[in-house]
């Protein structure tokens, strides 16, 4: 996802000789030094490159025989995008995170690529032009949204939090200190009755790792993320996503320091960018299906290491048996005419498409989904014999995809799909924006933007999941469970968390200030 945003900013190259002139070496010399650019999260996108994008990808899907209307849907869709991320102030806000997230890998990524594998839009899809409907309408709701949050969004964060640098690292290794000390404490606080908020407000892995790689960015002046303590949070992260074959706990670790590496404005290259690409690539090829696999067959395993010998010791026997999953799943929906790996999960169209047209034939699940999710989002100490909701596998079923005995798969759609099928067309244009309206305001008053310090990255990353695949009822969750989660984490992060850094790392020199006065925060390059 980090990557993602990488690509999809247009960032313009510089070269040492923009440098301030007291952050260069005696031994400075312009010609041996490279082109290097200033990594950041975009604040705009200029509408003409919108426009640019969305004439030759729906020029290149007609070519290839698409459906003209589907195409018209398409190109509606990106322009009303474009222009809900600029109004909402672009990545630096949580609001216009979800707006690229959900517009990205909802549809724009498998849109892309179509236009590659040059196969028609609309292809492999049961109702396309009353999905593209949906989708249309649906992004026009958030624009809605987007718009009045604008206008009605506080101007500064109400969450004023900040670290002093002699402190900043050691609030980093307070908060893994914390992440490791709840997951010890798993069983005194099961027996409390405490495991289950804990581990909903418990995000320290991923935030010790994005404190650390922000500050010491920033610290170096964009030119080093690495340290001690970010490699450790990554790593315990990544081991946890590991051992539990989840593809979200696998991908946010990398996320995380993706993003905090943008945020602080990291010095990059094309070079770079070419061998992370081409690393996160080849990481997807094995991770998704190692989680694949274990999630399937994680009876025939008395451990995840089993999972992992098998793909060492007989990869051709992994790999046999993970292609014939792919091609079960693919005989029942697909969106491609081949299974494509990687970006087969890189959009929401195949399964929201028949759950879309399961909609419009009269199934609509009822104004009860809009009740049990606002129930649900009440604390157990609150409600504590409220149902644990399960509308994934619900859908999951009704559109065919789980056997009749499986009760506990959750299966993704996107917010736009599912808001259509609880209620239709007055549920998608009316509740929709609502809700969004609601979560919009809040995240982006709580913390502001990027500009206002590192706090707005605990929503982009809670949003690069959400937006595109948390269906209706994240919104919901996010402006409730997700917010407690975040004034959980800044609380801990700045009151608790440097005196635990300070107990375990000492209480330090003076900080490394960085050489120039150059503002670390991201930068507005694109249409400015």
């Amino acid at each position: 996802m980090a990557l993602i945003v990488f690509l999809t900013s247009t960032v313009f190259p510089e070269t040492s000789a923009n440098l301030q002139p007291d952050s260069r070496p005696a031994d400075f010399n312009l010609d041996k030094v490279k082109t290097w650019m200033l990594a950041h999260f975009p604040s705009r996108f200029k509408l003409s490159y919108v426009l640019m994008y969305a004439l030759l990808l729906c020029t290149l899907e007609l070519l290839q025989g698409s459906d003209p209307y589907c195409v018209g849907c398409i190109f509606v869709f990106i322009l009303i995008a474009g222009d809900a991320f600029n109004r909402c102030g672009g990545l630096i806000y949580p609001s216009g995170s979800y707006i690229f997230f959900f517009s990205i890998l909802a549809i724009l990524a498998g849109a892309t690529w179509k236009v590659f594998l040059w196969e028609p839009l609309d292809g492999n899809l049961l109702a396309p032009q009353l999905t593209f409907t949906v989708y249309t309408v649906g992004t026009a709701a958030i624009w809605v949204a987007a718009l009045v949050n604008a206008r009605i969004r506080s101007r500064r964060p109400l969450l004023k939090a900040e670290i002093p640098a002699q402190y900043q690292i050691r609030a980093a290794m307070g908060c893994l200190a914390i992440g490791i000390a709840l997951d010890l404490m798993g069983p005194l606080l099961r027996v409390l009755g405490l495991q289950s908020i804990l581990a909903q407000l418990n995000a320290f892995y991923a935030l010790a790792t994005m404190l650390a790689v922000y500050y010491r960015v920033r610290q170096t002046n964009g030119e080093k993320s690495f340290s001690g303590v970010a490699f450790s949070a990554w790593f315990i992260g990544f081991l946890i996503g590991l051992l539990s074959f989840s593809k979200e706990g696998l991908f946010t670790p990398f996320a995380a320091w993706g993003f905090g590496a943008l945020a602080a404005g990291y010095k990059t290259s094309w070079k770079q960018i070419g061998i992370l690409g081409t690393a996160a690539v080849a990481l997807s090829m094995v991770l998704v299906p190692y989680s694949q696999y274990g999630r399937t067959h994680r009876d025939e395993f008395s451990n995840p290491f089993e999972v992992m010998a098998l793909m060492v010791t007989d990869p051709q026997v992994f790999t046999e048996k993970n292609t014939l999953l792919e091609e079960n799943e693919a005989n029942i929906y697909k969106f491609y005419d081949q299974p494509q790996g990687l970006m087969d999960r890189l959009t929401m169209l195949t399964l929201d498409d028949p759950l879309i047209l399961r909609s419009s034939m009269g199934h609509y699940e009822g104004w009860d989904v809009l009740k049990n999710y606002l129930v649900n989002s009440l604390p157990r100490f609150i409600l504590p014999d409220k149902p644990t909701l399960r509308y994934g596998n619900v859908y999951g079923h009704e559109v065919g995809v789980l056997s009749p005995d499986d009760q506990t798969t959750s299966i993704s759609f996107s917010p736009v799909a599912e808001a259509f099928h609880m209620a239709g067309w007055l549920s998608l244009v009316i509740v929709l924006p609502i809700l969004l309206l609601i979560l919009f305001v809040i995240s982006d008053s709580l913390v502001g933007s990027l500009r206002n310090g590192p706090w707005a990255l605990l929503f982009i990353l809670l949003f690069s999941h959400a937006a595109p695949e948390g269906g209706f009822g994240a919104t919901i969750y996010l402006a409730s469970y997700g917010v407690a989660k975040l004034v959980f984490s800044i609380v801990m992060a700045t009151r608790v968390a440097p005196v635990i850094g300070s107990m375990l790392m000492g209480p330090g020199k003076a900080p490394l200030q960085p050489r120039n006065n150059m503002r670390p925060s991201p930068l507005r390059r694109l249409g400015t």
